[in-house]
């Protein structure tokens, strides 16, 4: 009988996943009682609990860099703003120099 966890290539759902790392993470039973009650093996435990706590962390430290990408944002936006302008600017200029035949 097939596991109902694995997706058709033989790969785990990103949700059976989740479920084993949350519960590697709460510590109430060791990566090898955990495997054995789901089928797998203790090696994926412990990597699939090892990315669970990196994006836990790149989670907490969005916080400085939501702000670098908020300012990136905002001088792009200036940027992109002052570009506009000298077109504007351009085109303004190119006809006017046309009106008066220069």
């Amino acid at each position: 009988m097939q596991n109902e966890n694995i997706h058709k290539r033989g790969r785990y759902s990103a949700d059976f996943k989740e479920k084993v790392a949350l519960e590697a993470l709460s510590g109430a039973k060791t990566h090898v009682q955990i495997a054995s009650e789901y089928g797998i093996s203790p090696d994926w435990v412990k990597d699939w609990k090892k990315q669970a706590k990196e994006v836990l962390g790149e989670c907490f430290r969005r916080g400085g860099r939501k702000s670098e990408m908020e300012k990136k944002d905002k001088r792009i936006a200036n940027l992109e703003r002052l570009v506009g302008k000298r077109e504007f600017e351009l085109d303004w200029l190119s006809k006017k120099a046309n009106e008066l035949g220069l």
